[in-house]
């Protein structure tokens, strides 16, 4: 069996649409995620008001600092990867292939306009929890230092 849609009008058009056709912030709902797909989209570091990211960053190179440097570089990694993602076309797609013992085989190709933005997403409702915890955690570490 061989289905291909290019065109999302066509994809609309198809009988079982309705019942498929799912927005993010339905999938949300679904997951019964916490936050909106606008908060997921739209995360930001978050630091206390008044923070002073100069000494926080000078604490990272001593002694002391070494675990809220490696939380730090986490987060950075972290960043790094959302970055890459969203460094993609708006176009994008991925192609899987793969096969079991000669027995059978799977070529997958997923892609098309908006792919990039629900990679983002998917990335996103992995990796802002743990950015989240990670800055907690070292900006907490840092005030005890103090």
């Amino acid at each position: 069996m061989d289905l291909e849609y290019i065109d999302i009008d066509e994809m609309r058009e198809h009988p079982f649409a309705e019942k498929t056709h799912k927005s993010l912030e339905d999938i949300m709902k679904l997951m019964r995620a916490e936050r909106s797909f606008t908060e997921y989209r739209d995360f930001k570091e978050n630091y206390p008001e008044g923070f002073d990211h100069q000494k926080f960053e000078e604490f990272q190179n001593t002694e002391q600092g070494g675990s809220v440097r490696e939380c730090m570089e986490f987060v950075r990694m972290l960043n790094s990867v959302k970055s890459m993602v969203e460094s993609l076309t708006e176009t994008c797609n991925i192609q899987i292939s793969g096969h079991i013992d000669g027995a059978a085989s799977v070529d997958l190709n997923i892609g098309g306009k908006g792919f990039r933005e629900l990679l983002l997403f998917i990335l996103k409702l992995a990796i802002v929890p743990m950015m989240e915890s990670c800055i907690e955690d070292a900006v907490n570490a840092f005030k005890d230092s103090n």
